[in-house]
């Protein structure tokens, strides 16, 4: 391992990185948690919102093209194509007319923020996949 200027770095240094590398790993959920329970009711008091850049509790939306689309419930399409012998397009009707799951999990962003215990409700893919039935 090399700094920018080429001078080698240590083992020391590099193996001082590598454990506060394992120690955010090990620690980052539980410092999440206490971020979100001691730092939390402070952020949803601020009224300037420059809080709203800390990724404690919320979701963030991102966009690569500076909007979001918008769909009307009228306009939703979901298509099941492809290696199935019976080809669907579904509404958002139809998908709410099916067996619904629900589940409860952890949502981590690959950019490293998390929201523990955020709750989920959709159609199982297997249900789809039933309807359209794979061909070959």
């Amino acid at each position: 391992m090399a700094r920018e200027d080429g001078t080698p770095v240590g083992r020391r240094v590099f193996l001082g990185v590598l454990g506060l590398g394992a120690v955010g790993v090990v620690t980052g959920a539980a410092i999440q948690r206490w971020l979100e329970r001691n730092v939390g009711p402070i952020i949803a008091r601020d009224p300037t919102q420059l809080s709203s850049m800390l990724p404690i509790g919320r979701f963030r939306l991102y966009t690569v093209t500076g909007e979001f689309p918008v769909r009307t419930r009228a306009d939703y399409r979901l298509r099941v194509d492809g290696l199935v012998a019976q080809p669907l397009e579904l509404t958002f009707d139809d998908l709410l007319a099916m067996r619904p799951t629900l589940i409860t999990r952890d949502f981590q962003c690959v950019t490293g923020w998390r929201v523990p215990d955020v709750r989920w409700k959709g159609v199982h893919l297997r249900d789809l996949l039933d309807e359209a039935g794979p061909s070959g």
